[in-house]
């Protein structure tokens, strides 16, 4: 595998979490689990991981005709939609409320896809400040 493989792996992969992640709980609270989707902001993670997969997907057929910044708006979201939500469900408060699989899922899923869009950002970074 090449580099642009191994990174668009690392999108897919870690978007995939994103993905799955807002329809398993997020918090749990007094026994009673709430996922992302119930209230909504799930959606919104789900579209911008679907984004990264996107742009990951094309990258693994050749086609780079997506430019880099579409992939970065997609994992911002996501990775947005997450860390609003999980900084919310600490917040909460007390020994009642802990952090469910599929918040635990989104950041590792984040995290991953991040590792990945900047391991394939860097050569392009490097290079378009180079040239100045």
């Amino acid at each position: 595998m090449n580099r642009t493989q191994v990174d668009a792996s690392l999108m897919i992969t870690g978007s995939l979490g994103l993905i799955v992640g807002p329809f398993m709980a997020w918090a749990v609270l007094l026994g009673t689990s709430v996922s992302g989707t119930d209230g909504g902001d799930g959606w919104m993670a789900v579209a911008g991981a679907v984004v990264v997969v996107a742009f990951a997907v094309r990258l693994l057929l050749g086609d780079t005709t997506l430019p880099l910044w579409f992939a970065w708006a997609g994992l911002l979201v996501a990775i947005g939609v997450a860390g609003i939500n999980l900084i919310d469900i600490m917040s909460t408060g007390g020994d009642d409320v802990s952090i469910g699989t599929g918040m635990r899922l989104m950041v590792l899923g984040g995290f991953v896809a991040l590792t990945g869009l900047a391991r394939y950002s860097w050569p392009q970074f490097r290079e378009s400040s180079s040239a100045k």
